[in-house]
């Protein structure tokens, strides 16, 4: 009977093999665009090129040439922990490709891996889950692999979003096996991959969290006895508390960092995107978005693109009709709720939603998008399933190839959008230029018109920038380096509003607290301490005459710096000619200093918003170490909860051995 039933799984294994070759070469055929022309994906002047790209590039150099795992990003805004911010997820094992392939290599790889890793989840959820037949398994994790909506996240560079696919069908899987099945392994499917979406993204974690509860709660009531009932509860809290364990690492640091960040701007004027035109505009770009040809296909707003298309909507509406009532009901409230949350300004609850402070911090209301877009591939595949066991499964055939063909047809224009011409930022004599000095100083162009990727490229640091997330106290400070006044969220600094409506005058006084050696402008800035050092194309550097070094005494003297890392800086006060000094990186909590390696000391914060140390009369050098407390105490619980799963699977292995 055991070699049989070994037999059997035998079987099993090598079809399943079979399959994800098939999705993995399917994958491939999604990606040929790209892969015949990378620079559709590489350099759309996109979040994937401005923001991402320099802080892998930073991670791999600093890995390679300075052995250091960066938890500090010094590339923009004057400096800014990269450990806690939730964009790059430095310990996401998928991530772990940047550290070892050439960045524009990684990057193709990490989408090709996480679409694949997509199509085999939806595949064994399909089959194992919900028991579909092979083919109509086969045709969910094609579907899924196509699905426009993840053309639209690659084309936006939005990876985390695209890589945060790769792990939803998982929850899936993890949720209705373990209420099946009630066995520990599947409470560590379902934390692995909720921790693998936390990692990528975290308002996707929160949606499939909040709709894997729901689906667990309804799964239990309706089909289980108490005593299963407790066990299954028992099960989940594991499952959450394993999930909690594998992300502290990173959760922790972010917990502690939030409340010092600009995210509570977003309250101040309560924005939320998109704003749609109206009810029509919304349902035109979820079933006949190829209806706007290819010019209006392209110019779709990034956060509306919502495509499914019409075949696939159709086929899903066939499955839902073959659904028993209450999970119809159930899928219903589903499409209606989520749909008044993305309708956001045609919404009608738009005052109860813009009331609710989780709703602006999320900042885009369709990224509750994902819950449609994976049900309609899930009754499509159900839909062709009751279809192939009818009459019509000729039908059913056409109906798939019609489905593939629209599918693929809504991704591929997509990702073939046109690359738009980068105009502006400078051209490389300005970064020539730059990087002949070598100095240690920080650059400011007006305009944003350095590239971060080039800087990144060229060892620049600057003192403006563009993320998702900056330290409230540089945001407040930045009002004083740049003499504008802006109180409102933004993700660059300058905000776009102000500089390109106005022509910023910086404060050169507060620049030269900054180690900002050059700054860069179109227009003429009228500051004595700045002197015209060249003119490339229309833009004007000048030089701050007046700039200090990256680390200073209160009299304005030089404290050398003799070690300059991300996570790690020694400065030299032997022969100090004051008591105190000031180095120009911003303060931030997680940062520690040492007198002379070994006396650990305050780090102040004076009013512009640096690191102020007070030293004593023997202090030969002074060490700054970036090691938050939350990092040490988060490893340490993510390492334990990590041991765990590798000791249950080394009992399960074993067990199954004997």
């Amino acid at each position: 009977m055991k070699k049989l039933k070994s037999q059997h799984q035998q079987i099993r294994h090598t079809n399943n093999l079979k399959i994800f070759i098939f999705l993995l070469f399917t994958t491939l055929f999604y990606y040929l665009p790209i892969l015949f022309n990378p620079p559709i994906l590489l350099n759309r002047g996109n979040d994937l090129e401005e923001q991402f790209w320099p802080v892998f590039y930073l991670i791999r150099k600093s890995i390679w040439e300075n052995q250091t795992f960066p938890l500090w990003n010094n590339l923009w805004f004057s400096g800014m922990p990269l450990l806690p911010d939730p964009q790059f997820s430095l310990i996401y094992p998928g991530n772990f490709l940047f550290y070892f392939f050439p960045t524009d290599a990684a990057f193709l790889l990490y989408f090709i891996i996480h679409t694949f890793i997509g199509g085999i989840g939806v595949y064994l959820a399909a089959r194992y889950g919900l028991k579909f037949s092979e083919k109509a398994s086969i045709f969910a994790g094609v579907l899924y692999i196509l699905i426009p909506k993840a053309s639209g996240y690659i084309e936006a560079g939005h990876f985390g979003l695209a890589g945060s696919l790769a792990w939803v069908p998982f929850v899936l899987l993890g949720v209705i096996q373990l209420t099946r099945e009630l066995k520990v392994k599947w409470a560590i499917l379902l934390a692995i991959s909720l921790a693998n979406l936390f990692f990528t993204h975290t308002v996707n974690f929160l949606v499939i969290l909040f709709s894997s509860l729901v689906i667990f709660l309804i799964t239990l009531f309706t089909n289980h006895t108490k005593k299963v009932f407790l066990k299954a509860i028992f099960l989940f809290t594991l499952a959450g508390i394993l999930t909690v364990g594998l992300t502290a690492i990173t959760l922790l640091p972010q917990l502690e960092w939030l409340p010092t960040t600009t995210r509570s701007l977003l309250l101040n004027d309560r924005a939320v995107y998109p704003q749609w035109t109206g009810v029509f505009e919304f349902l035109q770009n979820i079933f006949l978005p190829l209806l706007r040809g290819s010019e209006k296909l392209w110019s779709i707003d990034t956060e509306k693109w919502l495509a499914i298309g019409i075949t696939p909507t159709l086929l899903s509406t066939l499955g839902f009709l073959q659904l028993k009532n209450k999970l119809k009901f159930f899928i219903f409230i589903s499409f209606v709720t989520v749909s008044l949350i993305a309708l956001n300004n045609a919404s009608p609850l738009r005052s109860f939603l813009l009331s609710q402070d989780l709703y602006v911090f999320a900042r885009v209301s369709t990224r509750v998008w994902v819950i449609p877009t994976t049900l309609v591939v899930f009754l499509a595949a159900f839909g062709f399933d009751k279809m192939c066991r009818s009459s019509y499964r000729n039908w059913a055939y056409t109906l798939v190839t019609a489905i593939i063909i629209e599918s693929l047809t809504l991704s591929w224009f997509r990702l073939m959008k046109p690359v738009p011409v980068q105009t502006q930022f400078v051209n490389e004599e300005v970064h020539h230029f730059l990087a002949a000095d070598k100095d240690h100083f920080r650059v400011f162009c007006v305009t944003r018109c350095l590239s971060q990727k080039k800087a990144a490229i060229y060892n620049l640091e600057l003192i403006e920038g563009y993320n998702t997330l900056q330290q409230k106290n540089y945001f407040d400070e930045f009002i004083q380096l740049s003499q504008v006044y802006w109180d409102k969220y933004t993700l660059p600094l300058p905000p776009f509003e102000i500089y390109k409506h106005r022509q910023i005058q910086p404060f050169t006084p507060e620049l030269a607290d900054y180690n900002v050696r050059y700054v860069i402008s179109p227009h003429k800035l009228t500051d004595k301490n700045l002197v015209l050092k060249r003119q490339v194309d229309n833009y004007l550097i000048y030089e701050n005459i007046i700039v200090k070094k990256r680390a200073f005494f209160s009299n304005g003297a030089e404290a050398p710096i003799t070690i300059y890392s991300p996570n790690f800086i020694q400065v030299n006060t032997n022969g100090h000619p004051s008591l105190e000094f000031t180095l120009s990186e911003v303060w931030s909590p997680g940062w520690k200093v040492y007198l002379n390696g070994k006396e650990e000391t305050v780090i102040l914060e004076p009013k512009n918003k640096l690191r102020n140390v007070k030293i004593k009369e023997d202090t030969k050098f002074v060490d700054f170490k970036y090691q938050p407390d939350s990092f040490i105490w988060g490893s340490l619980v993510t390492i334990l909860s990590l041991s765990f799963i590798i000791l249950f699977g080394v009992i399960k292995w074993k067990n199954t051995k004997r």
